[in-house]
Protein backbone atom coordinates (compact mmCIF):
# COMPACT_ATOMS: atom_id res chain seq x y z
CA UNK A 1 0.00 0.00 0.00
CA UNK A 2 1.17 3.82 -0.96
CA UNK A 3 1.48 5.95 2.25
CA UNK A 4 -1.58 7.80 0.36
CA UNK A 5 -3.15 5.32 0.15
CA UNK A 6 -2.63 4.58 4.10
CA UNK A 7 -3.97 8.53 4.85
CA UNK A 8 -6.90 7.97 2.99
CA UNK A 9 -8.02 4.88 5.10
CA UNK A 10 -8.46 6.85 8.28
CA UNK A 11 -9.96 9.80 6.27
CA UNK A 12 -12.63 7.70 5.16
CA UNK A 13 -13.42 6.18 8.15
CA UNK A 14 -13.87 10.00 9.58
CA UNK A 15 -16.26 10.19 6.82
CA UNK A 16 -14.01 12.41 4.62
CA UNK A 17 -14.32 12.38 1.27
CA UNK A 18 -10.36 11.26 1.16
CA UNK A 19 -6.90 12.54 2.19
CA UNK A 20 -6.74 15.63 3.63
CA UNK A 21 -4.44 16.67 0.91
Amino acid sequence: MSPRDSSAAPARRLGSPGPPS
